[in-house]
């Protein structure tokens, strides 16, 4: 059964009311009918949730997607830090044989890049070795050689030490995440960094994730200062705003209380649709 995606029939909901009350506040003025223009406020405020309706469910499908492939990416990386290095290898080993990454001849492209990184392809198995094999705390196939150094913080230069040191033509690191002269010193000596999404494409392609993984505790609030508008506050805009639409009915002179009200109204659908929740 699809799941209905209640807050997006909400905010179209509301979009269409805030529509139609500025509508026919505007259009009372030139339909003598009352009830014709609430027919045609209801067809203007209809056409602009409709659209509004198509374009944020394509927008929140895919934000939702992208931030439960972030989240699954970094629960499997706090599932790899908390395992022995011995026991990831062999996983790294299997998906990379899975997925052809350690297979002669493979021309898979490789995962993407970590953001903000620029490093050279994929390393690839030698033709004298067909498949990537666990060794120790590493996974090498032929010259290829892969250095898993999974934490519970982000990789520093200082532990990137042992991939610059070790011997091997193509070389990469993976772990959760790099800081960023971590990234600097692998991109001068070009080694590979997968992150945790890279990892994730990788274990999720050969389909070897464990089950069920340990999920990393809940972040804290972030003591920093940022300006962000709460989606609670669309109320105290609606609110404002149609007492002055109501007030237009009325008035002498309603082109003020149109306009404001207007703006107060269209301030709530923004606050309401992209405000933060606390």
């Amino acid at each position: 059964m699809k799941k209905i995606d209640l807050p997006l029939w909400t905010d179209t909901l509301f979009t269409f009311a805030a529509a139609a009350a500025f509508s026919f506040c505007v259009l009372r003025f030139y339909i003598l009918s009352a009830w014709g223009a609430a027919a045609a406020a209801a067809a203007i405020a209809g056409g602009i949730a409709f659209l509004l309706f198509r374009l944020l469910r394509a927008r929140r499908k895919k934000r939702r997607e992208k931030e439960e492939a972030a989240g699954q990416a970094a629960a499997l990386a706090f599932h790899l830090a908390m395992r022995p290095p011995e026991e990831d290898a062999q996983l790294i080993a299997r998906c990379l044989n899975a997925t052809g990454g350690g297979q002669k001849g493979d021309k898979a492209a490789p995962p993407p890049a970590a953001k903000g990184t620029e490093v050279p392809s994929a390393p690839q198995a030698s033709p004298q070795k067909a498949r990537a094999v666990a060794a120790g705390s590493e996974v090498r196939a032929g010259d290829a050689r892969y250095f898993l150094l999974f934490r519970l913080e982000k990789v520093t230069a200082d532990e990137l030490r042992t991939a610059v040191r070790a011997d091997g033509k193509e070389k990469a690191a993976l772990a959760g995440a790099f800081t960023d002269e971590a990234e600097k010193l692998a991109a001068a000596f070009g080694i590979q960094l997968w992150g945790a999404e890279q990892v994730y494409e990788l274990v999720k392609g050969a389909g070897a994730l464990p089950s069920p993984l340990d999920v990393p505790p809940p972040a804290g609030k972030k003591g920093k200062f940022s300006f962000r508008l709460r989606r609670e506050a669309w109320r105290g805009y609606a609110f404002s705003g149609g007492f002055l639409l109501l007030f237009s009915l009325w008035a002498i002179f309603p082109i003020y209380y149109l306009f404001s009200g207007g703006l107060l109204l269209l301030a709530a659908v923004l606050v309401r649709l992209f405000g933060k929740s606390e």
